[in-house]
C-alpha cells in the first residue's frame, strides 16, 4: 500500500487524453490568430524576397531613365572635370545626394554601392516609421505601417531606389516625425538647455534636405509647426512651451542651414535652374484632381487606367482600389476622431503625448502634400507623382487608425493589406519594371563596341537617351545630352538642365557620336542637320542611329 499510493495520487494529478484536448484547441485557436493578424507582414517579407531576387533587373530598368541616371552620372564627370566647371542640376537640385555620390565616388565597387544606397536609406526611414508606430500605437500597428508601406509598385520603386526622386526627403520627414514622437512625452521633463540642443541637433539633420528639395517645406517643416501648435492648444504644462520652441528652433535651423549649403554649392560651382509653379487654373481644377488620384495609385503600383483586362490588369485594378479607399478611409477617420476629441480645457488634456503628434504630424502631411499637389500646376502627367509620395507614405502611417476601430475593421484592414501585397508580389513577378522604349543594356553593349570600333569616346543624344547610355556602358562612352534649337529647329543646343559644362568644351582632334532615337520625347533629336557635314561611318543599333563625325559635334552647337 505504501508503494501503490503515491502511484494513485499520481494518476490523479496526470491530465488525462479528454483534459488535454481543451487546452490543444485553445492552443490551435490562438496560433491562428496570431498567424492571421501576422499574415500582413509574412507578406510584405516575402515581396521583399521577390524584390531582392529582381533587383537587377529592377534597378537596371531604372537607370534607363535619364532623370535617374543623371545624379550617378554629373556626380562621376564632376570628379573628372576641369577647375571652374560649372554644373547644373535638375528642378530638384539633390545636393545632398550630390555631395554623398561625390564622396563615395573614389571607393572600389562605388557603382554598387550607388545601386543599393537609396533602398537602403529608405528602409531606414521605413524601420523608423515603423518604430514611431510602435511607440504611438502599439505592435500590429507598427507591423500593418511596414506591412502596407513596403510594397510599393514599379513607380514606388524608381521613387525610393533613386537618389534624385525625392525619396532622401521622404525619410527626413520620416526623421522629423519620430523625433516628434520620441520627444513629446518627454518634453516636460528636459531642461531648455537639452531642449534647445536637440533643436539644433534636429535643424542640423534637416539643412541638407532643406537645401535640396523645396517639398521638404510643405511635407515636413509645415507639419511639425502644425504639430507644434496643435500640442500648444491641446497639452498641458511645461511641454507646450518646450514642444514649440523646439519645432520653430529645428526649422529655423534646417531653413537658414539648408541656405548656407546652396551658397557654398553656388560657390563651388554647382547650382540649379529656379523651379517655378503657379497656382492651378479653374479650368484645370478638375484635371488636377484627377491626376492626384492616378498618381496615388501609381506610386502604389494601382493605376488601372488603360490596363489590358488581363490578370496583370485586374491585380492593378485590385490595388488601385484599395489604395483609392485607404485614403479616403483615412481621411474619414481623422475627421471622425477629431469630431470626437473632448473638448479643449484651459488647463490642458495630460494624456497628449506621442500619439497626438504621431497622428497630427501625418495627418498634416497628407493634407499639405495633397493640397500642394493638387492646386499647383508643378506635377504635369504620371510622372509627377513623385511630388505626392509623402502623402502616399502619411496615408500608410495613418492606415492603422482604422484597424482601432473594432474587430470588424481589425479584421478588414488586415485582410486589406494582405491582398495588397499579395496583388504587389504578383505584379513585381509578372512585370518587375516599368515599360519604357530607352535602349537598353544589349544596346549600350553594341554601341559601346562600335564607338571602340571607331576610336570614339565621345557622344550626342538627345536628353532621354544620353545620362542612361553614359551609366549603361559604364563611361565608356560620355554621351551629352542636347536638344533641338526651338523654334527653328535648325541646329543643336546644349541641355541647360543636369548638364556640366566641361561637355561643352570641343575637343581638338576628336571624333565623336551623334545619336537619334526616332521612338524618344520629348526634344527628340529627328535627322541630321546639313551643317555637320557627311559622317564617316553610320550604322543602326534597334531604334538608334548612330552617326560618326571627325571632328567633336561641341563646336557646331548653337551658343
Amino acid at each position: 500500500m505504501s508503494v501503490g499510493a503515491p502511484a494513485r495520487a499520481d494518476n490523479r494529478l496526470r491530465p488525462t487524453a479528454r483534459s488535454r484536448r481543451p487546452r490543444r484547441a485553445a492552443a490551435i485557436v490562438r496560433n491562428r490568430r496570431t498567424l492571421l493578424w501576422a499574415a500582413p507582414g509574412l507578406l510584405a517579407v516575402v515581396y521583399g524576397g521577390v524584390v531582392l531576387a529582381e533587383f537587377h533587373p529592377i534597378i537596371t530598368s531604372i537607370y534607363l531613365n535619364s532623370d535617374a541616371a543623371a545624379a550617378p552620372v554629373l556626380a562621376h564627370l564632376a570628379g573628372q572635370a576641369p577647375a571652374a566647371t560649372k554644373i547644373v542640376l535638375g528642378n530638384h537640385p539633390w545636393y545632398e545626394a550630390f555631395l554623398f555620390l561625390r564622396a563615395t565616388s573614389a571607393l572600389p565597387g562605388y557603382r554598387q554601392l550607388w545601386d543599393v544606397t537609396p533602398m537602403l536609406w529608405s528602409l531606414c526611414g521605413l524601420a523608423l516609421l515603423s518604430w514611431s508606430a510602435l511607440r504611438a500605437l502599439g505592435r500590429f500597428s507598427a507591423m500593418l505601417v511596414a506591412s502596407a508601406l513596403v510594397c510599393v509598385g514599379s513607380f514606388g520603386r524608381l521613387a525610393f531606389f533613386t537618389f534624385d526622386w525625392h525619396g532622401l526627403t521622404v525619410v527626413h520627414t520620416v526623421v522629423i516625425g519620430a523625433a516628434l514622437v520620441w520627444l513629446t512625452p518627454r518634453a516636460a521633463g528636459l531642461s531648455w538647455l537639452r531642449v534647445v540642443g536637440l533643436a539644433i541637433a534636429l535643424g542640423l539633420i534637416g539643412a541638407p534636405a532643406a537645401a535640396s528639395d523645396q517639398l521638404f517645406l510643405v511635407w515636413a517643416v509645415i507639419p511639425s509647426l502644425v504639430t507644434a501648435c496643435a500640442l500648444a492648444w491641446r497639452g498641458s504644462g511645461p511641454m507646450r512651451a518646450r514642444m514649440v520652441a523646439f519645432v520653430v528652433i529645428s526649422a529655423a535651423v534646417s531653413l537658414d542651414g539648408g541656405t548656407l549649403i546652396v551658397q557654398a554649392m553656388h560657390a563651388w560651382g554647382v547650382s540649379a535652374p529656379p523651379f517655378s509653379f503657379t497656382l492651378v487654373s479653374s479650368g484645370n481644377l478638375l484635371h488636377n484632381l484627377v491626376l492626384t488620384l492616378e498618381s496615388y495609385m501609381y506610386v502604389g503600383g494601382g493605376d488601372f487606367f488603360g490596363a489590358s483586362a488581363n490578370l496583370l490588369g485586374w491585380a492593378t485594378l485590385t490595388t488601385g482600389l484599395l489604395i483609392l479607399a485607404a485614403v479616403a478611409l483615412v481621411l474619414s477617420e481623422v475627421r471622425r476622431q477629431a469630431s470626437r476629441a473632448s473638448q479643449r480645457v484651459p488647463t490642458g488634456d495630460r494624456r497628449v503625448g506621442a500619439r497626438f503628434a504621431y497622428i497630427v504630424f501625418w495627418t498634416a502631411c497628407l493634407i499639405a502634400s495633397t493640397a500642394a499637389f493638387l492646386l499647383t500646376d508643378a506635377a504635369q502627367g504620371l510622372q509627377g507623382a513623385r511630388y505626392i509620395v509623402a502623402g502616399y507614405v502619411a496615408t500608410g502611417a495613418l492606415l492603422p487608425l482604422l484597424a482601432r476601430r473594432g474587430l470588424g475593421w481589425r479584421i478588414a484592414v488586415t485582410a486589406g493589406v494582405c491582398l495588397f501585397a499579395l496583388s504587389a508580389i504578383y505584379q513585381t513577378i509578372a512585370q518587375p519594371t516599368l515599360p519604357t522604349a530607352a535602349p537598353g543594356p544589349r544596346q549600350a553593349t553594341l554601341l559601346a563596341r562600335y564607338a571602340q570600333r571607331e576610336h570614339v569616346t565621345r557622344g550626342y543624344a538627345g536628353y532621354w537617351d544620353a545620362y542612361d547610355l553614359t551609366w549603361a556602358t559604364n563611361f565608356r562612352i560620355d554621351v551629352t545630352p542636347v536638344i533641338p534649337c526651338h523654334p527653328s529647329d535648325h541646329g543643336l543646343c546644349s541641355n541647360q538642365i543636369a548638364n556640366i559644362s566641361s561637355a561643352d568644351a570641343p575637343r581638338a582632334h576628336a571624333r565623336s557620336l551623334l545619336i537619334i532615337d526616332p521612338d524618344a520625347t520629348p526634344d527628340a533629336l529627328t535627322g541630321l542637320d546639313p551643317s555637320f557635314g557627311r559622317p564617316i561611318s553610320a550604322t543602326t543599333i534597334g531604334q538608334l542611329r548612330v552617326y560618326v563625325f571627325p571632328y567633336d559635334i561641341a563646336a557646331k552647337l548653337v551658343p
